[in-house]
């Protein structure tokens, strides 16, 4: 009797603490795990809208994944709102130099900017400057909008530091879904408008 009551009591514990426990999720995307959310702050956290293959030269350099406070197929709606948000670009290719992601960025700034980066070129060269000397397979960086803050990044999970500003983060998003984004088949994607 003594036995069932102790098991009885573990079960009890164990169904506890399984229902205060929230699993993170992972989509398996062509081999690479995304969480299905990413967590904004204590209190907040984002769903995955949608995620592709960012390529160059006919070769994957990161997955690109959005993440939203809720699914948006609207670009425009996305880039303008002061809400949280996120991109992460998870790399998968065997590495990539500070040199080179910096070039990619700044071609989607200029386009995102329709060529004039001026307003924004301290927030730019700041975020640059956060980047590492280069990127291994399965390195992972987030840009996360917390309003109020501008983008905060985050660097393989650890704080790298942040950039101010409203006009940046649009900036930012406008890299992937603005009406020059870096591809169009990547942007879809993010939208959740198309799958690889």
């Amino acid at each position: 009797m003594k036995k069932i009551r102790q098991s009885s009591k573990f079960l009890l514990t164990l169904c506890l603490i399984l229902s205060l426990t929230t699993p993170v999720m992972a989509l398996d995307f062509h081999g690479w795990n995304l969480p299905d959310r990413m967590q904004a702050d204590d209190s907040t956290s984002l769903v995955l809208n949608g995620a592709g293959f960012r390529t160059k030269y006919f070769f994957d350099i990161y997955v690109g994944a959005l993440y939203l406070m809720g699914k948006e197929t609207n670009p425009e709606k996305i880039i303008l709102a002061d809400e949280y948000m996120g991109v992460r670009m998870h790399f998968t290719f065997r590495k990539v130099k500070h040199e080179t992601l910096k070039e990619i960025l700044k071609t989607g700034f200029s386009k995102a900017t329709k060529g004039d980066t001026s307003s924004i070129q301290s927030q730019i060269d700041h975020l640059f400057a956060l980047l590492p000397q280069e990127f291994l397979k399965n390195d992972i960086v987030d840009l996360l909008y917390v309003p109020g803050r501008g983008i905060v990044t985050h660097i393989n999970g650890k704080y790298a530091g942040e950039c101010a500003g409203l006009d940046f983060k649009q900036a930012v998003f406008a890299i992937w879904l603005g009406e020059e984004p870096v591809t169009e088949k990547l942007k879809a994607e993010m939208l959740g408008l198309e799958t690889s």
